[in-house]
């Protein structure tokens, strides 16, 4: 087990931000470094090893001093496994964000407010080590694949492992697989759901009548739609990537003679939609089996969410929805705060991520919804790491040490976060500490 590294300043994910978010404008947020930033203790201790590169800055704030690589992510916890701490807290801390922005939505009560009949939060703990990660249950959670950035990473984790064994088990079946990507032209004056809806609009005609997909892409099999945005200084800018199955791979004069038919179907389309002209090279582009299969194999917001700094788009003024919230949590960025929300609402229910009929049943997939994916799966070798009761669970809430509690009983255990939990407790009821708190094993 790690050995216990006392007295390191930490700003736990909340702190940095007021509680309220107004209807029409992200709150004034407090200027970096100031008296706002402290925690409510000028030293809590904090259980991490000691070559975890920890930094702390004069303010408090603890940030990773590397930048890594996206780390790999277990399949059924969602949880970062070889990363460095500080970009596992950094979903919470966006998490908590988001929550500000959209005070209304189900982020409210995710991951905060137990299920119902539950009187403990328990945290597990899997595997060991760098290897190790812990997740709660007994939790509710929101499901949301677009605000939420602690669900969005369990759901696309696991979409994305569905894919990558699709594509696996269809090439070695000797099927083909293509990578189509559908823009259309926008202006800054569009709004990200009239764009949005416009384009998926303009996808389902794409596939209707009788140049229905069967009758365009020969050897058509099925299809997977995932639908992602980006902001740019021309306003919102949605698109489309659509993984195309085939019976067989075509050639590479086949792929261009195919995209020069498709293009001219969907610029089509487009303008029945009201869209301009479509650019003759952005408009439409028809990649081969290698780009599908790594383009599968990257797919979903976990290297956006793991890397030190938020993955930008390919132009410098070009920002996920991640980037956006990144920016109004770390750098006050009240413009980004209120294009995010815009983006959150806009998107709400939508699908991010679409199979044609009949595809997941040719694979033997199980439907699911977003919230069941966002479920932690739990498995009889996990053990259980702590037992929270209500009062400490509170506490914890309260300010905003969800991902701090989390990543103690990884690396340490349950000592560590009464240690912590004792820096914010009230000192006239020191009793209730261990008769209603964090329980550890055997407790």
């Amino acid at each position: 087990m790690s050995s216990v590294v006392e007295d390191a300043q930490v700003v736990p994910e909340g702190a940095r931000r007021t509680r309220s978010a107004g209807k029409d404008a992200p709150p004034a947020r407090p200027r970096r470094g100031s008296a706002a930033h402290a925690p409510k203790s000028s030293s809590i201790p904090v259980a991490l090893g000691t070559n975890d590169g920890i930094c702390v800055r004069p303010s408090g704030t603890v940030f990773s001093g590397a930048d890594a690589s996206a780390p790999s992510v277990d399949a059924d916890t969602g949880e970062l496994l070889d990363a460095h701490w500080g970009h596992r807290l950094k979903r919470w801390e966006l998490q908590a964000s988001a929550r500000e922005l959209l005070p209304e939505s189900r982020l409210r009560v995710c991951y905060r407010h137990r299920q119902k009949q539950t009187d403990f939060v328990r945290v597990y703990r899997r595997g060991e080590g760098e290897k190790a990660s812990t997740y709660y249950r007994g939790l509710q959670v929101c499901g949301s694949v677009w605000s939420c950035p602690v669900c969005a990473s369990k759901i696309t984790e696991r979409k994305r492992q569905e894919l990558v064994r699709v594509i696996e088990q269809h090439v070695k079946a000797g099927g083909g697989v293509m990578l189509l990507t559908l823009t259309v032209p926008h202006t800054r004056e569009d709004r990200a759901f009239e764009v949005a809806d416009s384009l998926l609009e303009a996808f389902r005609a794409f596939g209707q009548g009788r140049n229905r997909w069967t009758g365009l892409v020969p050897g058509y099999v099925g299809s997977v739609r995932s639908l992602e945005v980006t902001h740019t200084s021309n306003g919102w800018h949605p698109h489309l990537h659509v993984l195309v199955l085939t019976s067989r791979s075509l050639t590479d004069v086949q792929r261009l003679m195919l995209s020069d038919i498709l293009h001219g179907h969907w610029g089509t389309v487009t303008l029945r939609k009201g869209f301009a002209p479509l650019h003759r090279v952005h408009g439409l582009r028809l990649d081969d089996g290698k780009q599908a299969g790594n383009y599968a194999a990257k797919w979903g917001i976990p290297e956006e969410l793991t890397k030190a700094h938020v993955k930008q788009g390919r132009r410098e003024d070009s920002r996920t929805p991640w980037a956006l919230l990144a920016d109004y949590t770390l750098n006050a960025d009240r413009q980004a705060g209120a294009l995010f929300r815009e983006f959150a609402e806009a998107f709400k229910g939508k699908s991010q991520l679409h199979w044609s009929r009949g595809l997941k049943a040719l694979f033997q997939l199980e439907e699911k919804t977003d919230e069941q994916l966002a479920e932690e799966t739990h498995r009889e070798e996990d053990v259980l790491a702590a037992r929270i009761g209500p009062a400490d669970w509170s506490l914890i809430r309260r300010h905003e040490l969800r991902g701090l509690v989390l990543e103690l009983l990884r690396s340490s255990d349950w000592l560590a976060v009464v240690r912590l939990l004792d820096q914010y407790r009230d000192p006239c009821s020191p009793g209730l500490r261990m008769a209603e708190g964090v329980k550890g094993l055997g407790a």
